[in-house]
């Protein structure tokens, strides 16, 4: 379920290219995404898990394009290969991490505790970025093209 949640997001996603529409749905879609792993974690019926999953792929799906969006368009130009190459390093290269993690808790204490506190730590993540103001770029490119930094 996972999986057609994620192949429909990407066959719906056509994401806003305004810096603050962005910031807003990438809130919107990671608070909904932490919710689905909550439900997830704390589910003890069937037909409720394979709902959370989908709406888990769904969101998940989502979050990633409305970043690399938010990413391309705060960019100059000028610095947009590089500024994608390190964001791509680092998305690569935290999901082991985050992996291992996972199983370490779910090894620890058990899959439901870790797919909840997760999803936990997920609505934390979103709550953050709400908080977070958009600052104005200071490069005269990007102040004349109008581009914003999102957080």
């Amino acid at each position: 379920m996972v999986g057609l949640g994620a192949v429909l997001a990407a066959l719906l996603f056509s994401g806003p290219t305004h810096p603050r529409a962005l910031r807003r749905r990438l809130i919107i879609y990671i608070f909904c995404w932490g919710i689905g792993l909550i439900v997830l974690g704390t589910s003890k019926n069937f037909w409720t898990s394979i709902s959370a999953s989908f709406a888990i792929g769904y969101f998940m799906m989502t979050v990633y394009p409305t970043i690399n969006s938010a990413i391309q368009n705060a960019v100059d130009d000028s610095m947009r290969g590089r500024v994608m190459s390190l964001y791509t390093m680092t998305f690569l290269g935290s999901m082991p991490l985050g992996g291992l993690v996972i199983g370490w808790s779910s090894d620890r204490y058990s899959a439901p505790f870790a797919i909840t506190c997760s999803g936990a730590l997920t609505i934390l993540i979103a709550a953050g970025f709400a908080m977070c103001a958009p600052v104005d770029v200071t490069t005269e490119s990007a102040s004349d093209s109008g581009r914003e930094m999102i957080c």
